[in-house]
């Protein structure tokens, strides 16, 4: 599910997790214990065709409220872990980063993304999908120009 290489102090987290590396609970838990783990500077990349393509919607419809409950818990934890680490945090973003894949990518400290048709977005947000409050306040710090604020606070009268 993540593979783990040491190159000298850097550790490089490769997310391998299906054709589209998408998010779920098992993965949400297997690379936060592996962020756990670090003492030096890391690289975060994808496997495949996408750095991640974001939450497995399939897993979250199939889980029903009691996956859910578990999930989001995780996928925070995770987002989390990866925006607080104490050492320099690279996404080398290989293809798409999708919502939950750019979001994921966006809490490192960089961002390269690979040239080609690899997108990295979060749809959702136009459309008003509720994100997680440490996903979107991490968002707007890292990524945003202001449109996800100006957004939240029409939407919500928050900002």
């Amino acid at each position: 599910m993540i593979a783990r290489e040491q190159r000298g102090a850097v550790t490089v987290l490769t997310i391998e997790h299906g054709p589209v590396s998408a998010m779920d609970l098992e993965l949400c838990r297997a690379l936060t214990a592996e962020l756990s783990m670090v003492t030096g500077p890391v690289v975060l990349t994808g496997a495949g065709r996408a750095f991640s393509a974001g939450v497995d919607l399939r897993r979250l419809l199939d889980g029903g409220t009691a996956y859910v409950r578990e999930f989001l818990p995780a996928l925070d934890e995770l987002i989390t872990a990866v925006f607080a680490l104490n050492v320099p945090v690279v996404a080398a973003v290989n293809e798409h980063a999708i919502t939950g894949g750019a979001v994921l990518a966006a809490a490192a400290e960089r961002v390269l993304m690979a040239d080609g048709r690899g997108r990295f977005e979060a749809p959702e947000l136009t459309v008003g999908v509720a994100f997680p409050q440490s996903a979107l306040e991490m968002w707007c710090r890292r990524v945003d120009d202001g449109w996800t604020a100006r957004y939240l606070e029409q939407t919500t009268g928050k900002r």
